[in-house]
């Protein structure tokens, strides 16, 4: 068929991304472009079915869109307050590939800047744990900036209801 008449979940995907990017991926107006674009990746893998050699590469190119898809769109919602998305899709992504360090500082990161920095070193330990039993460690890199939230204070960024709850509680007389 001719190209332009077949509908292709990557091509469009791609475009979406670099439309993001355009942009600027982490801004409001970017946040439906990566919502759509992680709906296309997350059907499958490229042309499932196919086994031939010239879809290897495709696949890994697509494969890693999809990290990057899923990558950005976290961080947009993180840009954007919406943490709890953030967080499940960091978290998703560690679960895919518990030994990705740099998922694993995002979201200890991003933990830690909402306050939550024990989440953030139980995330932390349950992955050194993990991966210790699959014969792997952690990074020095990693294992410094564990260290290193520990003795920063926390940047707890206040959203909305969050912030009216502190304030009911500030101005509550104490029992």
């Amino acid at each position: 068929a001719n190209q332009s008449l077949l509908w292709v979940d990557a091509d469009a995907c791609e475009a979406l991304m670099k439309e993001a990017e355009r942009i600027g991926r982490t801004s409001a107006p970017a946040l439906p472009l990566l919502e759509q674009a992680r709906a296309y990746v997350v059907r499958g893998d490229f042309l499932e079915g196919e086994s031939g050699l010239w879809v290897y590469a495709r696949r890994g190119t697509l494969e890693r869109l999809r990290y990057r898809c899923r990558i950005w769109l976290a961080e947009a919602y993180e840009q954007q307050g919406l943490l709890g998305q953030a967080e499940m899709l960091y978290s998703g992504l560690l679960e895919d590939t518990p030994s990705d360090e740099d998922v694993l500082c995002d979201l200890m990161g991003l933990l830690h800047r909402q306050g939550m920095t024990y989440a953030a070193l139980r995330c932390y330990e349950e992955t050194k744990k993990h991966l210790k039993l699959l014969g792997q460690r952690l990074s020095p890199t990693t294992d410094a900036f564990a260290k290193r939230l520990l003795s920063e204070p926390r940047q707890v960024e206040l959203h909305g209801a969050d912030e009216h709850r502190i304030q009911r509680l500030l101005s509550s007389p104490p029992e």
